[in-house]
């Protein structure tokens, strides 16, 4: 508070204190809800979901964060304009803060276990939809049931059925429905809809979403204060790592961040794709982690460090460059404008050409004098041959500018 009362706290960015604690809260909750939530494997089906549901929380948490502080700057001062003594602002904003902090966070927190036990819930509804394919909505069953939500008692719909795209629980703050899977007949008649508060209109798991930004905390911010925790957001959860997701020879790992790219590039999600062959690095002794997705100036971050180096997977032919010598340079010069230190070559049977990968390399780096005059960011050159066992060899900038990869190429 002292801060507040001294000018030295900026009401307008997310304040990271109360946003850890926000966070902490929440991601407790959904750990209280759902007991896997921060247990699973990179390749299970709940990655997606768990993925946007943290940055979901991060998110709520850096707006809430603000639209409270902005709640207590208003309190400096009286309405005459004079600046409060400290003890009277103190007590005043101490009323701000348990508004926030105490009541709405409780009903914030009891939302976040109810979500994540219905989020869990639809996780094995999917699991099981061959043996129960049809959804039967749910209520307590006893006097504090709101009657659109007993409106939709009984109701019996498919899983695929948009129906619950819409309706599916939670469907409201302290909702206590529930729904059951099983083989029974879908409903046949037609009822009248309820309207439910436009604000819970989502499924949890599908839309990875527990704090939708319908919600009044993110009307009250100006765009641009959004827009900054969005990208506190998503840097958080990049940030937020499985842990050896994969065991190596030799000492070797991999960690996944929980925004790992998952985009599907020429059939197969970014995610498998990379983490395929982070494994082939891991198994060479290499330790990895695969890093996030952070949307931004337009240049797409390194998904990848290196021991010890920022990287990135580049492979001649599936990222757009079909000439096989062009494709070497471009990949690499690619890499460079990434900012990265290190760039993974996976090359085909089309990179058969000793000489033509060897002079490639010294084209991309426009050795001179046995100097790398071009690219100086790169430091080294990995390469797996995919049509070669996935065998692996690591070219030092130095050594491409002296000539001494020639005997390390296969």
């Amino acid at each position: 508070m002292r801060g507040f009362h001294e000018g030295k706290i900026d009401a307008e960015i997310p304040h990271p204190e109360l946003v850890d604690k926000i966070s902490k809260e929440l991601t407790k909750a959904m750990g209280e809800g759902w007991p896997d939530f921060n247990k699973i494997d990179w390749d299970s089906n709940d990655f997606d979901t768990i993925s946007r549901i943290k940055e979901n929380m991060h998110l709520f948490s850096g707006v809430k964060s603000i639209v409270e502080m902005q709640e207590i700057r208003a309190l400096l001062t009286t309405e005459d304009g004079k600046i409060k003594s400290y003890s009277k602002f103190k007590a005043d904003a101490l009323g701000v803060w348990e508004k926030y902090n105490i009541n709405h966070l409780r009903a914030e927190y009891d939302h976040a276990i109810a979500s994540s036990q219905m989020a869990a819930r639809w996780s094995e509804f999917e699991i099981n939809k061959d043996i129960n394919p049809n959804l039967t909505y749910r209520t307590a069953g006893d006097s504090r049931v709101r009657s659109e939500h007993q409106a939709l008692d009984g109701v019996t719909k498919a899983i695929d059925d948009s129906f619950w795209n819409t309706y599916y629980p939670p469907n409201g703050w302290g909702c206590r429905c529930d729904v059951d899977a099983s083989d029974n007949k879908v409903s046949q008649k037609q009822i009248a809809l309820p309207k439910l508060n436009p604000i819970f209109k989502y499924n949890v798991w599908k839309d990875g979403i527990i704090f939708p930004e319908t919600l009044p905390y993110f009307n009250e911010l100006k765009k641009e204060a959004l827009n900054l925790c969005k990208i506190n957001a998503q840097t958080k959860v990049s940030n937020e790592f499985i842990l050896n997701a994969y065991k190596g020879k030799n000492g070797g790992k991999v960690d996944v961040s929980w925004r790992a790219e998952r985009n599907i590039v020429k059939g197969e999600p970014e995610l498998n794709y990379n983490m395929r062959h982070s494994i082939i690095l891991a198994d060479n002794g290499s330790k990895l982690k695969i890093l996030g997705r952070i949307d931004g100036n337009g240049i797409k971050n390194p998904e990848l460090f290196k021991d010890g180096y920022l990287s990135d997977f580049k492979q001649p032919g599936r990222n757009g460059f079909k000439n096989p010598g062009r494709g070497i340079r471009s990949a690499i010069e690619a890499a460079n404008t990434q900012r990265c230190e290190s760039v993974v070559l996976i090359l085909d049977e089309n990179h058969d050409d000793k000489s033509l990968i060897g002079n490639n390399l010294r084209r991309a780096f426009n050795v001179k004098n046995d100097v790398a005059t071009n690219l100086n960011r790169i430091q080294e050159v990995v390469i797996i041959y995919t049509n070669k066992s996935d065998s692996v060899i690591t070219i030092k900038q130095s050594d491409i500018a002296t000539g001494k990869h020639w005997s390390k190429l296969l």
